[in-house]
């Protein structure tokens, strides 16, 4: 059962929630593929691009807020995953 929990953001906030959970999941990506790859060079770019964004607001996250951006994370996980199990 989801709970939705209500927190008041900065712009900064937000952008170093994204694109930590972006660069994330880039990594991962390009950790499996060869780096001489097409699809791995291009990663690689946009990955940088996310981090040149990050460095102009981001911020220290409270602990707090990196936790509810991980559980927000994963919950976002769980419903594009059943999503995906539904006939089209």
């Amino acid at each position: 059962m989801s709970q939705t929990v209500t927190m008041d953001l900065t712009d900064a906030q937000l952008a170093t929630i994204a694109a930590t959970i972006a660069t994330c999941s880039l990594m991962c990506l390009t950790a499996h593929l060869p780096p001489h790859k097409l699809l791995a060079r291009k990663i690689q770019a946009a990955n940088d691009a996310i981090v040149d964004l990050a460095k102009l607001g981001g911020q220290h996250l409270p602990e707090h807020v990196v936790q509810a951006g991980g559980h927000g994370w994963v919950a976002a996980v769980e419903k594009i995953a059943e999503k995906m199990k539904e006939p089209t």
